[in-house]
């Protein structure tokens, strides 16, 4: 959660916010494309009330614990991990 604010980032919510659909009201920034792959995958469980993700085998989400276990790829697993056990 960021709990600070970028005077662009503000100018840019006061631009983007009319353009919402009246029963959006909320925008979030994430400063990396796993954030965003985690966030995604919360409002998408809050919205479905389901537990399950699809996810594409060999592809890479991020390097958080949580896109790091939809991870399949063993080898993206190790480089992640910069493990040893790996190799």
């Amino acid at each position: 959660m960021n709990i600070g604010y970028h005077v662009k980032k503000l100018e840019l919510t006061e631009t983007l916010m009319p353009l919402l659909p009246k029963n959006l009201d909320t925008i979030f920034y994430g400063s990396t494309g796993a954030e965003a792959v985690e966030n995604s995958i919360k409002m998408a469980r809050a919205y479905t009330r389901k537990h399950g993700v699809v996810v594409f085998r060999g592809g890479y989400h991020g390097r958080t614990f949580g896109t790091m276990a939809m991870t399949v790829s063993v080898f993206l697993l190790c480089v992640a991990l910069m493990s040893d056990e790996c190799v």
